[in-house]
């Protein structure tokens, strides 16, 4: 029963979501008609609501890049992304996660101006954001059991917070986003010689943007990728015994897997 559900469910989705023409006629012809409104009526309405609102999560999860490009460009861009969609993701944080490939696949076009070069980069990190609002919650470090552990000389790994977001860019990209966004800063952003390191996070219901220096940076990294306290220590010009206490204290590194 659950299968054929899902399945309903799937072909549903599908018929109201993106250009699956095919799809939706199939779909079509399986409705029995119990009122007035025809079928193809119906889930066209469903269609448009759907559509609408997935053009309205983008306007919410994206304020940067609307306010940069103007809310009715923003919403041009939008309608044709979701128009665009062949399947229709029923999962809208999944749906909503490829904008910035959109944006970068327009500036290569040259659909939009090129001094906006740094859109898609500023998209992924607006995007980080939005996951790190609704990443579930960390447990407390256990710092008992991560001393007895090293004690034992056992070997471990360490836990990311979920709501950790990491981006790297040669734009100014947390400049901008103040910007746009919090009005925190001068109309006029400028640009940087350097690679901006850049962890996102949340702190109690907020999430937060903060600039870090790049061995900081490539830790957490080697951190997700759940390289071991071993292979940490190991890492060339980066002080992990300086650098560990930080990223617990901030809550970023959360707990420990144990190896042997």
């Amino acid at each position: 029963m659950l299968d054929h559900l899902q399945l309903y469910e799937s072909e549903f989705v599908a018929a109201v979501s993106g250009r699956a023409d095919e799809q939706r006629r199939e779909f079509l012809s399986k409705i029995k008609k119990k009122s007035r409104i025809s079928p193809q009526l119906a889930v066209e309405i469903y269609r448009n609501n759907t559509q609408g609102v997935r053009v309205a999560a983008l306007e919410q999860i994206y304020p940067a890049c609307a306010s940069v490009v103007g809310s009715s460009v923003f919403r041009a861009i939008a309608r044709e992304f979701v128009a665009n969609d062949e399947y229709g993701s029923a999962d809208l944080n999944t749906y909503v996660g490829a904008f910035h490939r959109r944006l970068q696949h327009l500036l290569s076009g040259e659909r939009l101006p090129a001094d906006l070069v740094y859109l898609a980069d500023l998209a992924r990190l607006e995007y980080l954001l939005h996951q790190a609002y609704y990443a579930d919650d960390d447990p407390l470090f256990d710092f008992n059991d991560f001393e007895q552990t090293i004690n034992d000389g056992i070997d471990i790994s360490f836990h990311a917070s979920h709501s950790l977001g990491l981006i790297d860019s040669g734009y100014p990209l947390h400049q901008i986003w103040m910007n746009n966004v919090t009005q925190q800063c001068a109309s006029r952003v400028n640009a940087i010689n350097a690679t901006q390191y850049l962890v996102v996070y949340r702190d109690g219901f907020k999430p937060h943007i903060e600039a870090v220096d790049d061995c900081t940076y490539l830790t957490l990294v080697a951190i997700t990728k759940a390289c071991s306290l071993q292979q940490l220590v190991e890492r060339s010009g980066c002080e992990i015994t300086r650098i560990l206490p930080d990223l617990i204290s901030r809550g970023w590194v959360t707990g420990i897997s144990k190896h042997g």
